[in-house]
């Protein structure tokens, strides 16, 4: 089974859903983002309603449960309901969520690590992405992603982290820190789990050598060097690992 999000077989799905609701005396809404909301009146009805739901769509290779189990379980709920003529004290309903953009939440945590790490006098970059399902008209419900930060003072290096910690958190509820979001969504709400890999303390070189290198290269370039010699800061993990 693959019913993925925005083809044919999706909005007939998503037809489907809207129907059978409206015939088990559901007042159905949809959202901006296509989200679709299922509601049955209660006594009182004023109050925001308990929903039950999950997607309609699936991933390339999710099969026959996956997603449409938890919407027609809250389906069954209603039917019952409906058949037996109860009468809930709130409103009940069902919900049909589209998936979370997290390749869009992604992009602005990585955008947002870099401009932190320049206004640190760091270094973040990312070399490794990966988006599930990895579908071309699939929006990616899960993105992993390696995040390099690198700083001349472990005191800088664990603010800067401290830092990106929480408004990865809060970029990925939709907040506009640091201006990722001008121009363009906020997207949906995603969540954020950090792993870390391998940290490694700041490794002061002898000032000495340092300096023997900065003058070397400042005779050999003349009055290139101004612009072309710098300090870098980096951890040359394949020199560190005595061979075999």
């Amino acid at each position: 089974m693959s019913r993925l999000a925005l083809s044919d077989a999706d909005k007939q799905a998503r037809d489907w859903f809207v129907h059978t609701t409206r015939s088990l005396g559901c007042h159905v809404t949809v959202d901006a983002m296509g989200n679709i909301f299922a509601v049955r009146p209660g006594r009182r009805s004023a109050f925001p309603p308990t929903c039950a739901g999950s997607h309609l769509d699936t991933q390339p290779t999710g099969g026959r449960y996956d997603g449409i189990l938890g919407v027609c379980s809250g389906l069954e709920m209603l039917r019952v309901l409906h058949e037996e003529q109860i009468e809930t004290e709130f409103p009940v309903g069902v919900v049909n969520w589209t998936k979370a953009d997290a390749m869009l939440t992604a992009a602005k945590l990585i955008l947002h690590s870099h401009r932190l790490a320049v206004s640190f006098g760091a270094l973040a970059s990312t070399g490794i992405i990966q988006a599930q399902p990895g579908s071309t008209n699939t929006v990616p419900g899960l993105v992993q992603f390696s995040l390099d930060i690198r700083a001349g003072d472990d005191d800088v290096l664990m603010e800067m982290e401290e830092q990106l910690r929480r408004d990865f958190e809060r970029i990925s509820i939709g907040d506009a820190v640091g201006g990722v979001t001008e121009g363009g969504l906020h997207g949906r709400p995603c969540t954020v789990e950090w792993t870390l890999d391998a940290p490694s303390s700041a490794v002061k070189f002898q000032t000495d050598c340092i300096g023997c290198v900065k003058q070397s290269a400042e005779q050999l370039l003349g009055e290139e060097a101004s612009t072309s010699v710098q300090h870098l800061i980096s951890g040359a993990g394949q020199r560190e690992w005595p061979s075999q």
